[in-house]
């Protein structure tokens, strides 16, 4: 049996409507009691301040939490610093520049005192990322096709489609933190987001009667 192995790889381009800020607070003391209060009370005041640029509590979601002993080290002995602590949180929302310029202008003056980081994604993660092997599947297809023409040959049944599903971020390269940016203005354009997939389908090559 002839088989013809065609290998297609499909790109999509989209521009992001989704923002994603990502927040990381922390609080430090020799007393472990005190470094849980104090990051409790900074992430308190950081969610009463996205209030104030009309978000719900309920928005800002935690993505780690986690408290360690802090140590260094001096003339080969080690010294303990006390407990680090640190609340790391997520707040997404449809990207419009008015709504991230005032949430910046706020956080940025929080007594929470914040590290916060934007980014750029797509909001149907699941849609784009069909769109993309769609579109590969429609170039294995049609350069399929064209070799078949260009060679004189009769495609018949599809015999094997090889496809291992690849880690699609779908986030935009530009990542900004908030030591970048202008508490009162943000001007940000950002380009579109690309991806691409791989597909390979082999064809049976029939006879030509």
């Amino acid at each position: 049996m002839r088989i013809l192995s065609v290998k297609g790889v499909g790109q999509v381009s989209k521009i992001p409507d989704l923002m994603v800020v990502n927040f990381e607070i922390m609080s430090q003391s020799y007393d472990y009691d005190k470094a849980m209060n104090e990051l409790n009370k900074r992430t308190n005041i950081l969610k009463q301040d996205i209030m104030k640029a009309n978000f719900s509590k309920e928005d800002l979601k935690t993505t780690d939490y986690s408290i360690d002993t802090d140590y260094k080290y001096e003339n080969n002995e080690k010294i303990f610093l006390g407990y680090k602590a640190i609340h790391q949180l997520r707040l997404e929302f449809d990207y419009k520049q008015e709504v991230l310029n005032q949430l910046i202008n706020i956080v940025s003056k929080s007594d929470a005192e914040p590290v916060y980081r934007l980014s750029f994604e797509v909001k149907d993660k699941q849609s784009f990322k069909d769109e993309v092997l769609t579109d590969a599947v429609l170039n294995a297809k049609q350069s399929a096709s064209v070799i078949a023409k260009s060679a004189g040959i009769k495609l018949g049944k599809i015999l094997n489609i090889n496809y291992n599903v690849p880690e699609i971020m779908i986030r935009s390269s530009l990542v900004l933190e908030n030591q970048m940016l202008e508490a009162s203005q943000v001007s940000i354009t950002p380009e579109e987001i690309k991806e691409t997939d791989s597909i390979t389908i082999e064809y049976e090559i029939e006879d030509l009667m």
